[in-house]
């Protein structure tokens, strides 16, 4: 009775102490802010990464057809 008494004693103790690790609260929320603020940051790079290719794909279609425009006038010129 006596050995089953001191290993209840014992978990519990073991269990409290598990439970006294996180007590810093201001800790436990920096952690979770920064960690928010990464993921953020990494959706909204993401965004500007899928944005930046759009206008890249705009820009070159825009560019590809200044180019045959100029191609097309080069050439009724040359009639």
């Amino acid at each position: 009775m006596g050995e089953a008494g001191n290993r209840v004693s014992s978990t519990s103790t073991s269990t409290w102490r598990l439970l006294e690790v996180p007590v810093d609260l201001n800790l436990f929320w920096m952690k979770f802010n920064i960690l928010h603020i990464y993921f953020d940051w990494r959706a909204i790079s993401l965004h500007i990464n899928c944005i930046n290719r759009i206008l890249n794909i705009n820009c070159i279609n825009s560019l590809t057809l200044i180019r045959t425009q100029l191609v097309r006038s080069k050439r009724d010129r040359a009639r």
